[in-house]
């Protein structure tokens, strides 16, 4: 129930379903509409997707998504509504994320007031919630609770159901996508070192190991992909750090930003709630919680969780330089895969999870220091609840997206199988590179395959290609997109917007208030059909009328399109059916 509260500020609605604005939603949207349409007429080519053609294996660019894939299908067979689903998916890992948290508390703490403090830091906190816009691969970190909540069972029991249970969610968590399989087995392997060295029970830890065993059976055909990439340069990595700041300056827009200087949304708004932290501290340091076996569970096992994500969050490298940061060669060595995190502020959603622990056993602390039948009892930790509920709101609405579906794309409908396209403007190089990824949310709509796309890794022939694309309509560039099979090229003059565009993301960047330069944008954006910079699209289009390697078939709205060293026959027949249909 609180999810739609506190992200209904952060997600803007949209005349065509969902509010999803450029950038990694689209991309998130387009990889998982793929595998769902894949499924499961298509598996052969399941992660060989419609974008960056003729590459293979587009899908896997990025996030894959696969939990996700398949716990959104059966609701997107039912609606057929790729928007519809993936808002699904964003409230109910909110919703599994909240259950399992509160599971896990209780049966540490036997608790309930404290198991529904712990779901409500875990599902509502700023390091969560500021990723539903844009992030669903980072907020769907559902699993882990119930991972934590089976290995504690079965370290406790030794049934297998719960070595059963651990091997699944963990392998639902690390395949929803790489960033959570990254901080799913540090944390989970912090874990089970602590519970080990706890219960020096050796054989507990040849089961889990038998299961830790299956889990990477399942996980390592998808992290063989993401092992062929590169990592970012230094100052990428440190541009995505945390430091100890972001985690105590609240953003703007929120209660606390009325009274004490507030920082900008980001990244790295990784505000963690002053109340959060001081129930945390009062659950970490009361002695008599350290004096009892099942208070003292939680207890460290929260603190190493935290001590270990506040350290890989603030990154590799010193903010100051690119120089190394103690012990980070060390286990960049020892564990490879850290190297391809970009953004080591993330890991914050593994520091989410263990003041959701402490916090817990803050509010237990605090109940009881109460008088039992005192209204005290009840009235303090609802009063708590409902700071923590407060400072965590983000107060700020966007203005709706307009996403409509243009008519160029339901002429490209009725194109044959096998049909490719180039579309323009490409931002590709620029900072403006995300608005790129509405040309692949619309291709699961129209089906074909596309020349354009959008990701964090690109196929290797990639940059050339957008060059030859940049170049458009020179005569070398023609011949290429041809030779790879490019059958048309799209011109959209209204998307010219690029120095407007830009001042727009430098304003965002600098201000406090995002929603300000936010709906700035989103108003630009919807009101592109009033040919902002329509000049530079119009220069294109009349070049490549007179293009001799060139056919003009026709103008679908504000669009464009050109024909590259089509069969004359063939091209009459098409301007000739879209005379007859007009």
């Amino acid at each position: 129930m609180l999810a739609p509260v506190y992200l209904s500020g952060l997600i803007p609605p949209s005349q065509y379903g969902y509010g999803v604005f450029s950038g990694d939603a689209q991309l998130n949207l387009w990889a998982l509409s793929w595998q769902w349409n894949s499924i499961p007429e298509n598996l052969m080519h399941l992660w060989d997707g419609n974008a960056f053609y003729p590459s293979p294996g587009t899908i896997l660019g990025s996030d894959h998504l696969f939990t996700l894939a398949l716990t959104g299908l059966p609701f997107f067979w039912l609606t057929g509504n790729i928007f519809y689903t993936y808002y699904f998916l964003v409230f109910f890992g909110f919703a599994v994320g909240a259950w399992g948290m509160y599971q896990l508390v209780y049966y540490l703490l036997n608790s309930r007031k404290s198991a529904l403090i712990s779901a409500i830091i875990f599902t509502i906190a700023l390091p969560r919630t500021i990723h539903a816009m844009n992030h669903i691969q980072i907020i769907s970190f559902q699993w882990f609770p119930w991972t934590l909540l089976c290995l504690f069972k079965y370290f406790d029991t030794g049934k297998r159901r719960y070595a059963a249970g651990l091997g699944c969610f963990s392998i639902l968590q690390m395949l929803t996508s790489w960033y959570l399989a990254v901080f799913h087995s540090l944390g989970l392997g912090l874990a089970i070192i602590v519970e080990i060295f706890r219960t020096r029970n050796y054989a507990r830890f040849i089961g889990i190991a038998l299961t830790l065993i299956i889990v990477a059976v399942f996980v390592c055909p998808f992290a063989r992909f993401y092992s062929e990439h590169t990592p970012d340069p230094a100052s990428v990595i440190i541009s995505g750090s945390a430091t100890w700041c972001d985690y105590i300056t609240p953003p703007g827009n929120t209660f606390w930003s009325n009274f004490i200087p507030a920082g900008i949304w980001s990244e790295k708004t990784l505000f963690l709630g002053f109340v959060t932290l001081l129930l945390a501290l009062t659950g970490l340091l009361d002695i008599t919680s350290w004096r009892s076996r099942k208070t003292r569970r939680l207890i460290i096992h929260g603190l190493i969780i935290g001590v270990a994500a506040a350290y890989f969050s603030f990154g590799p490298f010193c903010h100051s330089s690119e120089a190394p940061r103690l012990f980070t060669e060390y286990f960049q060595k020892l564990f490879p895969f850290l190297s391809l995190i970009r953004a080591p502020a993330r890991f914050a959603q593994l520091l989410v999870v263990s003041l959701a622990l402490l916090a817990g056993n803050g509010i237990r602390v605090i109940h009881q220091a109460l008088p039992t039948r005192s209204r005290l009892a009840t009235v303090i930790p609802t009063i708590l609840a409902l700071f923590i509920l407060i400072e965590h709101l983000p107060l700020m609405r966007l203005d709706p997206v307009k996403m409509p579906y243009l008519p160029v794309y339901s002429w490209l409908e009725k194109m044959p199988a096998g049909t490719a396209v180039a579309e323009l403007p490409t931002y590709y190089g620029t900072e403006l590179w995300g608005f790129d990824s509405e040309y692949m949310l619309f291709a699961s709509f129209h089906g074909h395959s596309i020349l354009n796309g959008y990701s964090r890794f690109v196929p290797c022939a990639f940059s050339e290609r957008m060059a030859w694309l940049a170049s458009f309509p020179d005569s070398e560039s023609i011949q290429k997109l041809s030779q790879i099979g490019i059958s048309y090229v799209i011109i959209h003059p209204q998307r010219y917007f690029y120095e407007e565009m830009t001042k727009l993301f430098d304003s965002f960047h600098d201000q406090q208030d995002p929603s300000i330069a936010l709906n700035r944008i989103i108003r630009l954006y919807n009101d592109n059909y009033a040919l902002i910079d329509g000049e530079k699209g119009f220069a294109i289009i009349n070049k490549a009328k007179q293009s001799d390697d060139l056919v003009f078939i026709g103008k679908f709205g504000l669009e464009y399109v050109f024909a590259l060293n089509p069969d004359t026959k063939r091209s009459r027949r098409i301007i000739q059916n879209i005379d007859s249909r007009r």
